[in-house]
């Protein structure tokens, strides 16, 4: 059970009593906003997005659709920090969406109450007790990023703050030289490529890069594109990676993981012809459903280019992953009008409107 929740507790502009406890937890928003802390929000589901109290509040109050939905659900770490403290406190969360692609209210003051009743008016605080430690890494709302996203977050929210990178930055950096030869990948830590990418315009950070991503061998670029996924990339560092995918598509030992790798490293990178002329070619190819898979996870905003949505949903309408994947694209704000309007016309593949109706058939099929 959770502790009686404490009453009169001090806030920035009011004192909490038992008649508003209720009334306040009713949001999220306000709960952070009346507690003397700086709050903010990170979303967390394809790459780390920074997202202000104000910004939260909005999404909080249904005023628009969650804009980074990933399977129907939002991904957020929560960051509290009071001002005489260096060091947030951090909470990872996830939120469903209902089918308008709006946050769940309720979901948001469940979690607000369950924070009051825990850690009261210091909400920055870390917990002391047994009990307020399993209270708030055990709730029904909690998730754990991945180890790439938790390195990535970490990186940005120490630049955030504008604290020092970790230890295992200077590391990661000499190895990106190549000074300590390019097989000795082994000690490079993922934290350290992270801090590398994330402070990217900063020393010699991007040359670097562009260098390792030209020499680096296959385990070691696994780290970096890891990294380089969650990040916009210069015109230059997208060169570099087209070029090392161009050799990967000469090379027959080459496997179609590693070169998965480097088209995800390419997701932020500027709209180059380049890159929507490789896309569109591998959704051409007869072993499409890898490439439809990273696609969606991690590309999906390339899809909304007018030159690369006809072929993906061609190439989805005839795959065995239609099922599974077209939810997620039609979910995501940018995507939806574009997808009805194509559905609407008069060209709207065949395949596309057949694989949409025997969709609907399984889903009625399994409603009753």
């Amino acid at each position: 059970m959770n502790p009686e929740p404490p009453y009169n507790l001090t806030f920035t502009d009011s004192t909490v009593t038992r008649e508003d406890y209720d009334a306040m937890t009713a949001a999220l928003t306000e709960l952070l906003t009346r507690a003397q802390v700086k709050a903010c929000f990170y979303d967390l589901g394809r790459r780390p997005y920074p997202l202000s109290l104000v910004t939260f509040g909005v999404l909080e109050n249904q005023q628009r659709p969650y804009p980074y939905p990933l399977r129907g659900q939002a991904h957020l770490a929560l960051c509290c920090q009071r001002p005489s403290e260096s060091e947030p406190s951090i909470w990872f969360l996830q939120i469903n969406l209902d089918e308008r692609g709006l946050l769940i209210p309720e979901e948001c003051a469940r979690f607000a109450r369950l924070l009051l009743n825990t850690l009261g008016a210091d909400l920055s605080r870390e917990p002391h007790t047994e009990e307020e430690k399993n209270a708030l890494a055990q709730h029904p709302q909690h998730w754990q990023p991945s180890p790439e996203r938790m390195a990535m977050f970490h990186a940005l929210l120490a630049r955030d703050l504008h604290q020092p990178a970790s230890r295992y930055y200077e590391h990661a950096q000499f190895y990106l030289s190549g000074k300590a030869g390019w097989e000795n990948w082994h000690g490079v830590g993922l934290q350290g490529l992270a801090d590398v990418v994330v402070r990217c315009g900063q020393e010699q950070n991007h040359a670097l890069l562009c260098q390792a991503l030209a020499h680096a061998p296959e385990q070691a670029l696994q780290g970096i594109c890891l990294c380089l996924e969650q990040s916009d990339i210069s015109r230059e560092m997208a060169q570099v990676l087209l070029q090392r995918q161009h050799l990967q598509h000469q090379n027959p030992e080459a496997d179609t993981e590693s070169r998965l790798l480097l088209l995800r490293a390419l997701a932020y990178a500027p709209d180059l012809p380049e890159i929507r002329d490789f896309i569109t070619q591998q959704l051409r190819q007869a072993d499409v459903n890898a490439w439809l898979i990273v696609l969606t996870a991690r590309l999906i905003h390339r899809l909304s280019d007018p030159q690369i949505l006809p072929v993906y949903l061609e190439a989805l309408a005839g795959s065995p992953l239609f099922g599974r994947l077209y939810p997620e694209v039609i979910t995501q704000p940018f995507l939806r009008s574009q997808i009805f309007a194509m559905l609407q016309s008069e060209s709207a593949p065949r395949a596309l409107i057949d694989a949409l109706t025997a969709l609907q058939q399984q889903l009625q099929l399994r409603a009753e």
